[in-house]
């Protein structure tokens, strides 16, 4: 094959191969869904992933910024940091940055390396198919070959550390090829993926608790009784126990917002260990405290609590695309990846309260437009009473747009347009993405009402990619 001239090139030709992201289909669990393969490209690379202590984050939802908050409290204590996460917003290259000592999120891209490192993973991969590698003639997918090029670009680039996100599920993700990582850390576990994972919570959980290991440190946001159940009886079969973020930090407390030139400041008070410590974020809801206070744990744990200050500072600095991220202000237009019932209450509450205290004069009824976009297998007809719900004194959307949350995994808006409009009189289906973006930003500035956009990072990119457009 020829070899690829730039980046560009190389995430196209990973793009090609199967792509579970786009293909979540119960029928080809086996085929998809196994290890052998990645095991054995790893071992044809060197077992690059074994080269450098890890941090392995499986979850529901907030691994991207519980990953983000963790590398850049390591890099305060002098690592250089490698965090892989996914899907992105834009760009393949923001599921791969690098951290300086004593950077912040995004971090960097190298793209030099990067190139180099595609190139010689391309050859590498070739070669091994070639030969019969992996098993069975079966070529790697997408997210394995993109699991495969972080495992050498943090190598290449000099990393201490890694961060890696697990791309769905846990004990068969493509990333669950670590011998000894130095933590596991469990996000908010919730129903998802169910004709993957199981229809049950209990199994749901179980797949999440595979990154187990036993002698590493497990970290849990706090759980459903049922999941602390999944995890206490995974960590128990490997001589080991989960340390829950509920039983480390005692309360989180919101404080009023606060405004910093064109930033919307998100302060919190943590109770941890008997004191009180103060956070201020960068990327508002509920969700992204205990994000915060969950990668503090895992940091204090493998660092040292003297630390901790250079922690928050590190946290307070962290903002990642996507994750309730503010487009404009004037109008308000927020965009957000939440897609289960509790974050996009979390995004919901942040939005309103943003309204409400910052811009009290912008609508004193409190109103404003959702644009919701969601794949198949989430809970819709949970998050449908979340965001339709008139009676918690959040405040309402005036209007609910549904649209088609891109064409990278499989939708079918209708249905949620269907289960929506029992909970919400004023439910529009615009099928066609930039239709509703469209028609949310010309409600907005005619009537002066805000915008939140949730319920997918598919969703969340489009609506980026049309506000860039529109710029």
């Amino acid at each position: 094959m020829k070899l690829p001239e730039n980046t560009d090139q190389i995430f196209q030709y990973f793009e090609e191969r199967t792509n579970l992201e786009k293909k979540p289909s119960g029928k080809n669990f086996i085929r998809e869904y196994r290890l052998d393969r990645m095991k054995a490209l790893c071992n044809v690379l060197g077992n690059p992933q074994d080269k450098i202590p890890a941090v392995h984050i499986a979850g529901s939802k907030g691994k991207g910024s519980t990953g983000a908050y963790i590398g850049a409290m390591l890099s305060e204590t002098g690592e250089k940091v490698g965090i892989y996460s996914s899907p992105h917003l834009l760009d393949y290259r923001e599921r791969f940055r690098i951290l300086l000592p004593g950077e912040n999120p995004p971090g960097i891209f190298p793209e030099d390396t990067a190139l180099e490192t595609g190139r010689f993973l391309l050859k590498k991969v070739q070669q091994a198919e070639t030969d019969g590698l992996p098993p069975n003639g079966e070529k790697a997918t997408t997210f394995e070959l993109l699991t495969l090029f972080a495992f050498l670009l943090f190598n290449n680039s000099g990393c201490t550390y890694m961060v890696l996100e697990t791309g769905l599920g846990g004990r068969l993700d493509a990333t669950n090829v670590l011998i000894r990582p130095e933590a596991a850390v469990i996000t908010p576990v919730e129903k998802e993926h169910t004709e993957i994972l199981g229809k049950y919570l209990y199994r749901i959980a179980y797949e999440k608790a595979g990154i187990f290991r036993e002698e590493n440190l497990i970290i849990s946001a706090a759980q459903h009784p049922v999941v602390r159940l999944a995890l206490d009886r995974s960590a128990k079969n490997k001589k080991n126990r989960v340390i829950y973020l509920n039983k480390e930090v005692t309360k989180i407390v919101q404080l009023p917002l606060d405004r910093k030139d064109d930033q919307i400041i998100f302060p919190w008070l943590l109770t941890y260990n008997g004191k009180t410590e103060k956070i201020c974020l960068k990327m508002g809801g509920l969700i992204q405290a205990q994000n915060a206070a969950l990668a503090l744990i895992t940091a204090v744990k493998l660092k040292g609590r003297e630390k901790t200050p250079a922690f928050i500072r590190a946290a307070e600095k962290t903002a990642l695309p996507g994750r309730f991220q503010i487009l404009s202000l004037n109008p308000l237009i927020v965009i957000d990846s939440a897609h289960t019932a509790s974050s996009v209450k979390a995004a919901k509450e942040a939005f309103f309260n943003i309204i409400s205290r910052l811009f009290p004069a912008t609508n004193n009824k409190n109103k404003a437009v959702l644009v919701f976009g969601s794949v198949l297998g989430k809970n819709h007809k949970k998050m449908s009473e979340v965001l339709c719900s008139r009676n918690n004194g959040i405040g309402v959307f005036s209007e609910i747009l549904i649209t088609t949350p891109g064409f990278f995994k499989p939708s079918n808006p209708e249905e949620v347009a269907r289960i929506f409009s029992k909970k919400c009189v004023k439910t529009i289906l615009l099928a066609r993405p930039e239709e509703a973006f469209g028609r949310a930003l010309e409600i907005s500035l005619q009537n002066s009402l805000p915008v939140l956009v949730a319920g997918s990072f598919f969703t969340a990119s489009l609506a980026a990619e049309y506000y860039k457009r529109r710029l």
